[in-house]
């Protein structure tokens, strides 16, 4: 009796992780759809600033400019939080300020200004304004959406948290 409790919780966990493994990858798109993805959503978050960006370059992790020039340690000063986007930095010609941009899980979209130091970079300016969210009536409805392209829409007027 023990054996055959055994192989059916076996049997069970294997087909499980098989199940979530193969519905994962078929959801899951390619790379360079994905980048696509977050390119697009990273345009939206910085739009909504209408800040010029002429003149700057975008860094990030793994560029080693990133780190040569301590843009991590701007990156400390956003108090970045679960369910956040990966902020995105953008470095002056001149290398004396950066513009960091994120969207926190609430859909508000924030942008910090910062100035070169002498050792750090220093905050200068920081702005917030509520972007777009992707509603949901169903929960079962939000899973498949989690896998799938963001749909963008405006917040409608009395929607409050």
């Amino acid at each position: 009796m023990k054996k055959k409790i055994y192989f059916l919780a076996a049997l069970l966990a294997s087909v499980s992780i098989a199940g979530t493994v193969l519905a994962y990858a078929s959801m899951k798109g390619t790379d360079d759809e994905n980048v696509n993805r977050f390119a697009e959503r990273d345009e939206i978050i910085i739009k909504s600033f209408d800040v010029d960006l002429s003149g700057y370059t975008c860094l990030n992790p793994p560029d080693t400019a990133y780190f040569d020039e301590n843009l991590h340690l701007a990156r400390t000063q956003t108090n970045i939080q679960p369910g956040d986007t990966v902020p995105v930095t953008y470095l002056s010609e001149d290398g004396s300020k950066a513009y960091i941009f994120k969207r926190d899980a609430c859909a508000i979209n924030f942008m910090y200004e910062f100035t070169r130091g002498e050792d750090d970079w220093i905050l200068i300016s920081s702005d917030e304004k509520q972007g777009m969210y992707m509603p949901s009536e169903d929960p079962t409805e939000s899973i498949k959406l989690r896998n799938s392209t963001e749909r963008e829409q405006e917040v409608p007027s009395g929607w409050e948290y």
